[in-house]
């Protein structure tokens, strides 16, 4: 079994390095030694997300795909280091009003807003000592601010979006295109109202390399 966990950088799989055997970072032995995993940056916003997920599927040829990272709250009871793991993911940005369709959709989708094919990875539990939620991912070449969240209530009034990230629904799109099984799950990096770690590189170092040490762990005997 093979599960390729992919992020916009290499700072957001810190976590993986718990599980080095002395391999190539990008290899990492599963600690059930019934499998390994993969740890694959594949750069920030959609086009880049999309076009290195299909170059590292091609490559690795996984079993499961685990888009990890972080997002921005949208949802007012997110807080920080808390772990969205979506049950939809939308392209928010994708909008075709003038033509009559719905933000979100697109021609040819005969079921109104396009959502991105994910499930949780092997039914991922709850985890230990984390705070999880599900809930819809929004994704858009957009970095989000908490201005830009007030001015556009519809993102979450319409959409229905919890938490915004610049990859998650192009890794999910890559991911149906081979018929591979996509877990999205993200770490809440800012707040609806804008608070945001003090020091975001210890953040990633230890909420986020925690987080996603948590789910391999979660699902490692699994396999």
């Amino acid at each position: 079994m093979r599960v390729l966990v992919v992020a916009s950088s290499a700072s957001e799989l810190s976590g993986l390095g718990v599980f080095s055997d002395g391999a190539d970072f990008m290899r990492r032995i599963l600690p059930c030694a019934l499998g390994e995993i993969v740890g694959v940056p594949v750069g920030v916003g959609l086009v880049q997300a999309a076009l290195g997920t299909c170059s590292a599927i091609l490559s690795w040829k996984p079993d499961h795909v685990l888009c990890f990272g972080t997002a921005g709250a949208v949802r007012s009871d997110l807080g920080i280091g808390e772990l969205v793991v979506a049950d939809e993911v939308v392209q928010f940005s994708l909008d075709l009003r003038r033509f009559g369709l719905e933000r979100g959709s697109t021609f040819g989708s005969d079921a109104g807003v396009v959502v991105g094919s994910v499930r949780p990875m092997l039914d991922l539990p709850q985890l230990p000592g984390i705070v999880r939620i599900n809930g819809v991912v929004g994704s858009s070449d957009l970095f989000v601010t908490r201005r830009w969240r007030e001015e556009n209530p519809w993102l979450e009034e319409e959409l229905h979006v919890a938490a915004t990230d610049m990859e998650s629904f192009a890794v999910a799109e890559a991911c149906g295109r081979f018929s591979i099984p996509c877990c999205v799950a993200r770490v809440v990096s800012d707040t609806a109202s804008g608070r945001r770690p003090k020091n975001y590189r210890r953040f990633l170092d230890e909420i986020v390399a925690d987080s996603l040490v948590s789910i391999i762990m979660s699902v490692k005997d699994r396999f």
